[in-house]
This record gives C-alpha cells, structure tokens and sequence, in this order.
C-alpha cells in the first residue's frame, strides 16, 4: 500500500515537472514550434492529470509573472541602487523631539 502511495506521489512529480517546462517553455521558429505544440498536444490528450497540472503550471507561470521583481520593490530607509554615496540625499532621521 505504502509502495503504490509512493509511486504515485513520484507519477504526480513527474507531471507536475513536465507541466512546469512545457508551461515555462519559449517559443521555437518554424516547424520546430509545430513539432512542439504536437508533442504538447498529445501529451495533454494522454491524461486528463496532465492537462489539469498544465493549467495550474500556466495560471502558476501567469502569476510569477506578473509579481514584481525584489528589486522593484522601494524599502523605506534602504541607500538608493543608483546613488553612489548612500549618505547623500538621504532625508534626516525622524527626530521625536
């Protein structure tokens, strides 16, 4: 029992990991990307789990997407990537007096 769980926890990985590339892929030129979208295609008719964890790879590959990048984010405090010098330009510390 434990052994067919274990086996299907590996069979879920191993579509969830093809899912993620095919979701991550970038476009080929020519017949090649008509080779791929048959390929793609007939791997997703194979298994209704195949074309449920494509879906959640592509919404999962839509989000990361549209999250900012760390970079992008302004921390309050933080010295300013562009300026040299993170003393200058720095407004004075709040003073509670």
């Amino acid at each position: 029992m434990q052994k067919d769980m274990k086996q299907s926890g590996e069979q879920a990985d191993l579509v969830w990991n093809i899912a993620w590339s095919w979701a991550r892929r970038q476009p080929l030129q020519g017949d090649a990307e008509q080779a791929a979208l048959n390929e793609l295609a007939c791997w997703l008719a194979a298994d209704p789990a195949h074309r449920k964890a494509y879906q959640k790879a592509c919404k999962l590959w839509l989000l990361a997407g549209l999250v900012p990048p760390v970079n992008d984010v302004p921390i309050p405090g933080a010295p300013d990537a562009s300026d040299p010098d993170p003393e200058q330009g720095r407004p004075a510390p709040f003073d509670s007096h």
